[in-house]
């Protein structure tokens, strides 16, 4: 709401029936609503983004030649209903458009799914699906995302690099187990499955335009960039700990496996910290929060 006009346009998708559009627009004035789209939890999350980017594509066309005759970055950025800020907008818009780089929060390599291609080792890259995309990749993600995951859990994606030509593999994905779509497919309908192997890679840097390649995986997991704050029981990092550590702080974890801790209220202490660091938003706040 701090946004001035022009800076900022909001689509919001309703996963609900009962969505209160009032209620939102009391909150974010100038909100806009997409139509429903079907989506399941840990199934499919990725069609409602799809549809919200085809749509924010679609009317700020104009925006798009105004930005490119002054070499000026556009980013589209995925939020929840349970996001907050924790920084001013004014920083949050200068932090976002600082360049052109999609920004994705990388798990760790370890949580990577793996699997073995006319004898080449590829991997799905796993990612917060909070995610904040750049114009071009944008328009990939809107264009490629055609085909909901189904409850099979088979998907289909493209194989990058010149030894597969951008041949399509179907990946069999146990989201049962931890693997839930929007957890790797944003990723992997942009940029496909990622091998470090020369002739497998995208022979570019996905995560920065400033380096030629970073194909080796630690080279990509150097290039994280987190921008929205979420925390698990199981989370060790320093403002993990703090968050469930503020005793004047009402926080628990809602379900007790794949959901982060909710909360109403943090300290002064926490939101203060919370602006010295790369996070933008946090979440999950309640409704009251």
């Amino acid at each position: 709401s701090e946004a001035p006009p022009g800076y900022a346009t909001v689509w919001v998708h309703c996963s609900s029936l009962d969505c209160d559009v009032k209620e939102v627009q009391g909150a974010i004035p100038r909100a806009r609503f997409v139509k429903r789209a079907p989506s399941e939890r840990c199934l499919d999350l990725v069609t409602p983004q799809a549809k919200l980017v085809r749509v924010a594509l679609k009317y700020t066309r104009r925006a798009r030649a105004y930005l490119t005759q002054r070499d000026l970055p556009e980013k589209f950025l995925f939020l929840s209903g349970s996001d907050l800020p924790v920084k001013p907008f004014a920083e949050i818009y200068c932090t976002l458009l600082e360049n052109n780089d999609s920004d994705f929060c990388l798990q760790s390599i370890r949580r990577w799914q793996s699997t073995i291609v006319e004898n080449r080792s590829l991997s799905l890259v796993k990612h917060n699906q909070w995610v904040v995309l750049n114009r071009p990749n944008a328009e990939t993600f809107a264009k490629e995302w055609v085909n909901p995951v189904r409850h099979s859990g088979r998907w289909s994606f493209l194989l990058r690099g010149r030894k597969f030509s951008k041949k399509n593999i179907y990946v069999f994905v146990e989201y049962k187990s931890n693997r839930c779509a929007d957890e790797f497919a944003v990723f992997a309908t942009i940029f496909g499955i990622v091998g470090e192997h020369p002739d497998v890679g995208l022979g570019y840097c996905p995560l920065s335009q400033k380096l030629s390649t970073c194909d080796k995986f630690k080279e990509l997991q150097n290039l994280s960039r987190c921008r929205t704050l979420q925390v698990f029981n199981k989370s060790s990092a320093t403002m993990a700990a703090l968050l469930k550590n503020d005793n004047s702080a009402s926080s628990y974890q809602k379900r007790p496996h794949g959901h982060p801790v909710e909360w109403e209220t943090v300290s002064t202490q926490v939101l203060r910290k919370l602006r010295e660091t790369q996070f933008l938003f946090v979440r999950k706040g309640l409704e009251k929060a």
